[in-house]
């Protein structure tokens, strides 16, 4: 799980915010939670925890850490832990940042499944947006198990939102996680290696689905 991280208020805009979809029909918000509310089990600033046994038929917890602040970081880092279920569901995190980087910056998004043991899909992505919980433009998409997507985007800074979402159908097992990790301003040679990780993260993926075939 991620760790907490300090979060610097003055920098961001507002408490991070998590919303817990049923979508074995029409979509249904089951649940709104922002840092240190109702619903959140962590009562650190910058962490939310939230747990639940049945969402759309799936029991989760969710772990979301924030930094922001001066030196200029942004950092939204989520993990979602499935247990065994059936069914269809969706989880949107968001957040507005403010802080002043130098404009334009470099940011990059990350998304990694681990669902060895699920039947099921789960699809992992992240979004720049220019409002709580928009899905703008994609920057990082990922399903499946084992694997992984990392990619850089130039943005303004100024002020902007990020959505990560999850999104389950079909039977799981216990014990998956996703993953989703925003980091800006990120170097370019640090950019380029986070990239590159990836990268080769979903060769070796392809290199063993392609001995188990």
């Amino acid at each position: 799980m991620a760790t907490a991280m300090a979060l610097a208020l003055p920098a961001s805009a507002g408490a991070v915010t998590v919303e817990l979809y049923d979508t074995t029909g029409p979509d249904v918000l089951v649940a709104s939670i922002t840092d240190n509310g109702a619903g959140d089990l962590d009562p650190t600033a910058g962490s939310l925890i939230t747990s639940t046994p049945s969402i759309g038929g799936y029991g989760m917890t969710l772990q979301t850490s924030l930094a922001a602040g001066y030196p200029p970081l942004d950092h939204l880092t989520s993990t979602l832990n499935l247990g065994a279920g059936n069914g269809s569901a969706r989880v949107e995190i968001s957040h507005h940042f403010t802080s002043a980087m130098p404009s334009p910056a470099q940011g990059i998004g990350s998304v990694t499944n681990n669902f060895v043991l699920f039947a099921g899909s789960v699809m992992s992505d992240i979004y720049l947006a220019t409002s709580l919980f928009g899905r703008d433009s994609l920057i990082a998409s990922t399903s499946g198990d084992l694997t992984t997507s990392a990619a850089q985007i130039m943005f303004d800074p100024s002020d902007y939102y990020i959505t990560q979402v999850f999104t389950i159908s079909g039977p799981t097992a216990s014990g998956g996680t996703a993953n989703s990790e925003w980091l800006a301003p990120v170097p370019l040679p640090a950019a380029g290696l986070m990239l590159l990780a990836g990268l080769g993260g979903m060769a070796a993926f392809a290199r063993r689905r392609r001995k188990a075939a």
